[in-house]
């Protein structure tokens, strides 16, 4: 099994991990949104070498309702 098809599946697990790419069109939101709230820790992001992911749990957990 390829270990990129493993860490960008297309299921609906919400503990796999994004790329920024990835994260941001789950987001409906560009790059540089997604870097400026990863710098406001508005949303966690790991590290893995040169690489950044995260994680979709914790995007949903992020999206709150503007009530």
């Amino acid at each position: 099994m390829n270990s990129s098809n493993s860490l960008q599946s297309s299921g609906n697990n919400p503990t796999e991990l994004l790329t920024r790419k990835q994260a941001a069109e789950f987001l409906h939101i560009n790059l540089s949104t997604l870097w400026d709230w990863t710098k406001d820790k508005k949303i966690p992001a790991y590290g893995i070498r040169t690489r950044v992911y995260y994680k979709k749990s914790e995007l949903l957990d992020a999206l709150r309702p503007l009530n």
